[in-house]
Formats: C-alpha cells, structure tokens, sequence
C-alpha cells in the first residue's frame, strides 16, 4: 500500500514500465497499424530520459511520459490525518504529421488507462478523468493523451 507522495510517483512509474508498451503493442494491434510509437524502457537510461516527475521545460525526448502531483490535501480529523493527492499521468508526443495525431492522443489515453487499470486497486488508486489534449507551446504543437487519477494514504 502506498504510504507517501514519493512512493506514489514511483509505483506509478513502475506500473508503466513494466506494462504500457505491451498496451500500445496490442492497441496497434487491435487497429491493425503501428500508430503509436512505445517509450524507451529497456535501461536505466532510457527510464530516467523518458519518465519525468513534473517538468519545468520540455525534454527533447518523442515520446515522453509525465507522472505529476496536481494537488495534495491533508484532511485532518481529530487524532488522524490523511493525505488526498491527485496526480496527472500524461505521455507527451510533438504533432510531426500535422494528420491523425488526435486519434493518437485517444489512443495514447487509453493504453495509460489500461496499465494503470491493471494495479488500480492494488495501488489504491481511483482512475477520475481522461486526458487527451492538445497543447501549444510557443509555436511547437505537443499532444497529450493521460489520465487524472486520485488517492488517500494516512
């Protein structure tokens, strides 16, 4: 069970290490195309350069994924207290093509949805929000397909 904010952003990562390519593989499969390109995971490297914690700038990384805290709120009551943190979970892509990057963006949404799906409940994790969007950032276009998820530790 997950009993900080750290433990939360790493478990996070590892989920998706060890299961959003083989998401991206099946949708790929499932639409029969190679639309979606996978994350880099195969070394330490290739985790630290592809797996952010918050970003202040944009990594020149294609694709990359961001595991951010969105907010964090402490309920006190009486003599316990618990922690309610939401936290983003996007994989970031620049539009290349200028085409059907959207869809990719949809696509993108739900392999995180279903990795994360796949520990929510071991986790504690309640999956509230998909997010896919589009985001322009002083001329360069980036897509962002993500979900919004939430949870509750003492």
């Amino acid at each position: 069970m997950i009993r900080d904010t750290e433990e939360l952003l790493l478990a996070i990562r590892d989920v998706l290490v060890d299961s959003l390519n083989a998401r991206i593989v099946a949708i790929n499969t499932e639409k029969g195309d190679s639309a979606l390109d996978q994350v880099p995971c195969a070394t330490a490297q290739n985790i630290a350069d592809h797996f952010r914690f918050s970003i202040s700038e944009l990594p020149n990384k294609d694709p990359f994924v961001n595991i951010a805290l969105e907010k964090l709120r402490s309920d006190a009551n009486g003599d316990c207290s618990a922690v309610m943190a939401t936290v983003v979970v996007e994989l970031v892509f620049r539009d290349k093509n200028k085409g059907n990057e959207y869809l990719k963006s949809l696509r993108y949404t739900r392999a995180i949805k279903e990795a994360l799906e796949s520990q929510a409940l071991e986790l504690g994790l309640t999956l509230e929000e998909l997010i896919p969007v589009t985001v322009d950032t002083g001329g360069v276009s980036i897509l962002v397909g993500g979900v919004k998820a939430s949870i509750s530790f003492a």
